[in-house]
């Protein structure tokens, strides 16, 4: 079932990226003026390859899919929210769900959440959005949020929306997506965090500082606890050591340590950045990403913490197609490298993929 339905992603996704790469060839280079409607026409496309793939899976697809089912049927029992170990928001999606009485229709109304709240955000930052929509379908990143840890796909477009509007002093709404991206996941904490870290310090200090948190995740040490022992905050460490992430270190056997594919895939876009000196530069969301890429070595030792590493990694096609977007005048560049992008990434990405499903 797993290889069969990794092979129908891969053949339709080749099969839709040559249609578009054609289309959005003769838009470039003939200066023909976009037809709206054919555009429009590609997009929804693309969205009706994710729903049916991703969103009507079955729930022998990805190693969290049984799970999620067997959330949304207790919620629909009736079970109360004392049971779940969810954030609230989720668990109203899964009870007003319960109507339909289709576990089918929850994880497609989840990945049609996830991915027009994500192409908002793009809508909201690029004209050609869908092409930056196109980076988003190379990553394996996407499709192990379409199908293994769901609620994290609910947050993220919602915290990157959040971010936008609070750059652009819309602070009301920016406050309340926020809320509702906290409210889907609490990881949302730890986004504003890193937000916050990458809104007061400078570029050089979010680099050093990666370095520092890199070198002490590496050979294993605790940096948290170190951090407590060495400061007056040490004395309440007993207390401490009750609290939940202590609880969930001592009954879990899902400690990740430092992984060093993950720190790799950081290390090698920062690289990236320094190359194209958009490092010096220094754009929210290049700072953000150095922000997230801190925390995210800074949470090896904590329980599930791989999967805070794609809060860093989610930001990279935007901060790719964001540079290349300003060489206005070639396009043609623009063009190129971002379907070299693309092929790249799916190749890399489909790899490491079917090791999920």
């Amino acid at each position: 079932m797993n290889s069969e339905f990794l092979l129908n992603i891969v053949v339709w996704y080749y099969f839709l990226l040559v249609i578009s790469v054609v289309y959005f060839a003769f838009v470039f280079f003939k200066k023909k003026q976009e037809n709206p409607l054919f555009f429009n026409l590609i997009v929804f496309i693309w969205i009706f390859f994710s729903v049916c793939l991703l969103g009507l899976r079955d729930s022998s697809i990805g190693t969290d899919s049984e799970n999620y089912r067997d959330m949304y049927e207790m919620a629909t029992r009736g079970e109360g929210y004392e049971n779940f170990n969810v954030e609230y928001l989720f668990y109203i999606l899964m009870t007003l769900c319960g109507v339909f009485d289709n576990y089918h229709i929850f994880f497609l109304l989840v990945h049609l959440i996830f991915i027009f709240s994500l192409i908002y955000f793009l809508k909201l930052n690029f004209r050609y959005f869908s092409f930056v929509f196109l980076i988003y379908l190379s990553t394996f990143y996407y499709y192990n949020l379409s199908i293994n840890i769901i609620r994290n796909s609910l947050a993220i477009p919602f915290w990157l929306i959040s971010i936008y509007f609070f750059e652009t002093k819309r602070w009301v709404r920016g406050g309340l997506l926020f809320s509702v991206s906290v409210l889907f996941h609490l990881s949302g904490f730890f986004i504003l965090f890193a937000y916050l870290l990458s809104k007061f310090s400078s570029v050089p200090k979010l680099v050093i500082l990666w370095v520092v948190v890199s070198f002490f995740s590496a050979i294993n040490l605790d940096i948290l606890i170190t951090l407590l022992e060495a400061t007056p905050l040490g004395e309440i460490l007993p207390l401490l050591r009750y609290s939940v992430y202590v609880d969930n270190k001592e009954i879990t056997d899902y400690i990740v340590g430092f992984r060093l594919d993950f720190w790799a895939i950081n290390f090698l876009f920062i690289l990236y950045l320094y190359m194209t000196k958009s490092l010096i530069e220094g754009s929210v969301w290049v700072r953000l990403f150095l922000g997230l890429s801190i925390l995210s070595v800074f949470a090896y030792q904590f329980p599930y913490s791989d999967r805070t590493s794609l809060f860093s990694w989610f930001l990279i096609p935007f901060i790719i197609f964001d540079e290349l977007d300003k060489v206005n005048s070639k396009i043609e560049i623009i063009f190129f490298k971002t379907i070299s992008v693309c092929i790249l990434l799916s190749c890399f990405s489909f790899l490491l993929f079917s090791r999920s499903i």
